[in-house]
């Protein structure tokens, strides 16, 4: 964990008085949270109300209202930090701001240390950046925006849009200009989208590290229309990121990038590491790289990457690679790139490895499936044939994933990199052990080969 990701943990804190632990994937609670008794939008007492008047490290409470209907705007939150808390009672808080004829985002956070949402459901907000006679210079974040870090936890963030006329788009759902860190969260259905310039994230957009823990990012667009281009339908960071037991599925981006594009102009880059993770049937409208594509270190171990799609072949439909702006490393371990196509009749393209004449770019790892490759891939264990794969579903867990089908060759020769102590488990995490044979299975998901498992509904490999 880099210095930075620590000390952001480490103020999450509100207070000296309140000594107990924080447990590195809840929110910060400070001593005596102050709750929302008044469900409205104007007045001492509603949400709106309250952030105007709490101190910095304020917790919040939400659980009296089922929803909050915003109808004057966006609520400005100036505090360094801030905890905003649902009931915990299995319900969420719906703060919404659908219905309303004013179009704003739902929250502007301008400090510059932690805004923490938990059990909450933020939707519909609308972030617009000026008007025809008057166009404005861009918009970041549809329904959040942050110039500090955004922790989402046991929460979502959904039907959001951020845009613009003419200038770039940055977060169709949450722009941070530090971390975004969601656990055990949804992401969906937002937008991103300007006239005539670039957009970047369609779900999210990441200036700091992305981390996801047991969560989904899907069916966000970064730039839906013609005449702008959009990178990175579900994530675009430019700080690194930690992927863990999640699901980023059915974004698109009209231009590159129809998944999670992870860039760095520094020499320095930051890193990334996705484990125990799908990334499946995301589109490149009309350029390249459905999946993911990284210009920084990457580390990818016990996941699949399949059905991801592209207009052009340029680079890998699935998992690209390449050494741009920096010497970099790649990892692969026990990772399945399948199914991955691009163009109007589809021609797989799985996996790419590349680099600028400047810098070099070193692959390595062991016991992969790559059904097609150009460029340098890990040649220990690796195999090179069609995953047979079943549908992305609900196989178990809180996320969906791809099982492997009969006669998949990825059954018992994977392997398992990771250095967590005890038990190891896949995607679905406590009770889906990762290796049920003589070794695992490559991919997200281990497969009890004494199930019978049909290959129903499969439809071939490109």
């Amino acid at each position: 964990m880099s210095d930075s990701i620590s000390r952001a943990l480490a103020r999450r804190k509100p207070m000296a008085a309140c000594m107990a632990s924080v447990f590195a994937l809840a929110a910060p609670m400070s001593c005596v949270a102050i709750s929302v008794t008044d469900c409205g939008d104007t007045g001492p007492n509603t949400l709106r109300g309250i952030i105007a008047t709490a101190g910095n490290n304020a917790t919040i409470d939400t659980s009296a209202c089922s929803t909050i209907t915003l109808t004057s705007g966006a609520i400005p939150v100036g505090q360094n930090s801030l905890t905003i808390n649902g009931p915990t009672n299995g319900t969420h808080t719906k703060i919404t701001a659908i219905g309303s004829s004013v179009k704003d985002r739902i929250f502007t956070h301008s400090g510059n240390l932690n805004f923490s949402l938990n059990r909450l459901d933020i939707e519909y907000g609308r972030a617009y950046d000026g008007s025809l006679s008057n166009p404005g210079p861009g918009v970041n974040g549809g329904c959040i925006a942050s110039t500090g870090n955004v922790f989402l936890t046991d929460s979502s963030v959904a039907h959001c849009s951020a845009n613009s006329l003419h200038g770039r788009v940055y977060g169709g759902g949450i722009f941070a200009g530090k971390v975004v860190w969601i656990t055990r969260s949804t992401v969906t259905n937002n937008l991103a989208t300007s006239l005539s310039a670039a957009t970047y994230g369609g779900g999210i957009f990441s200036a700091g590290k992305f981390i996801a823990k047991y969560s989904t990012v899907s069916g966000n667009v970064a730039c839906p229309n013609a005449g702008c281009s959009g990178t990175g339908g579900g994530v675009a960071s430019h700080g690194g990121a930690s992927i863990g037991n999640s699901t980023i599925s059915g974004n698109a981006a009209r231009g590159d990038v129809g998944g999670v594009s992870l860039t760095s102009f520094s020499a320095s880059p930051p890193t990334a590491t996705i484990s125990n993770s799908t990334i499946s049937g995301n589109r490149a409208v009309t350029g390249s790289v459905g999946g993911i594509y990284s210009t920084v270190p990457i580390t990818v171990s016990n996941s699949t990457i399949a059905s991801n799609a592209a207009a052009s072949g340029s680079r890998a439909s699935g998992l690209s690679i390449r050494a741009q702006y920096a010497s970099i490393t790649a990892t692969l371990n026990s990772v399945l790139i399948s199914n991955n196509a691009y163009g109007a009749s589809p021609t797989e393209r799985d996996f790419s490895a590349s680099n600028a004449a400047a810098y070099t770019l070193v692959v390595s790892g062991a016991n992969n499936l790559i059904a097609t490759s150009s460029g340098p891939a890990p040649m220990n264990g690796l195999i090179t044939a069609c995953a047979l794969l079943g549908p992305l579903r609900d196989n178990g867990g809180s996320t969906k994933t791809h099982q492997l089908l009969s006669g998949s060759p990825a059954f018992d020769v994977g392997n398992d990199t990771s250095t967590a102590t005890g038990a190891h488990y896949d995607q679905r995490g406590t009770g889906y052990p990762r290796s049920l044979g003589t070794n695992p299975d490559i991919g997200a998901v281990e497969v009890d080969q004494n199930d019978v498992v049909f290959n129903a509904g499969f439809d071939g490999c490109p």
